[in-house]
């Protein structure tokens, strides 16, 4: 793995790659704002911030990408420049995942369009209509045929924090005190 050469200072939480030399990190700069990471020819550089909120989590495809973060901040990089999506909810985001350039989920706080009123932090999809999302005291969501419901009882009542799929009914979610499902 290579090393930015001057790391700026502040906190990164997400991070996503179009390949192995181009993608991009998000967080928190050092002046406290949203921070965004570019990694263009295998080459990291520092982007002013173009938000006042933390970023949590990014997701490209192909040569876009989205960003969400508190306050419900929502990002879209359409090739050439970021560009803030209208008013955000207040809730955070916390985590965001894409089936096409224009088209993927984002989960947060506050359970909008959501059977449960838990926290989620980890998705993952495996297309537009079918995913898995995670959260705050274990809960465990799937999302089948476009529509989110509650899954069977979970496991453990640890807050999870990610997901990956290798398929839709095959794959891992991590979370607090090394929970691993």
């Amino acid at each position: 793995m290579g090393q930015i050469g001057h790391p700026p200072s502040g906190n990164l939480y997400g991070l996503a790659l179009r390949d192995v030399n181009n993608g991009w990190a998000v967080g928190v700069s050092s002046d406290n704002r949203g921070g965004i990471l570019r990694l263009q020819n295998g080459q990291w550089s520092a982007l002013s911030p173009v938000t006042p909120s933390h970023l949590h989590a990014v997701a490209v495809s192909g040569g876009n990408a989205w960003a969400v973060g508190a306050n419900g901040v929502t990002l879209f990089y359409d090739g050439s420049e970021w560009l803030g999506l209208g008013r955000p909810p207040m809730q955070a985001l916390n985590a965001v995942a894409l089936t096409s350039p224009s088209s993927g989920w984002a989960v947060g706080t506050g359970g909008a369009a959501s059977p449960t009123t838990r926290h989620l932090y980890g998705l993952a999809l495996t297309s537009q209509d079918e995913g898995w999302a995670v959260g705050a005291n274990g809960v465990i969501l799937r999302l089948s045929g476009g529509a989110w419901s509650l899954a069977s009882a979970s496991p453990t009542t640890q807050g999870l924090n990610a997901i990956a799929l290798a398929t839709i009914d095959n794959g891992w979610a991590v979370g607090a005190s090394g929970v691993i499902l």
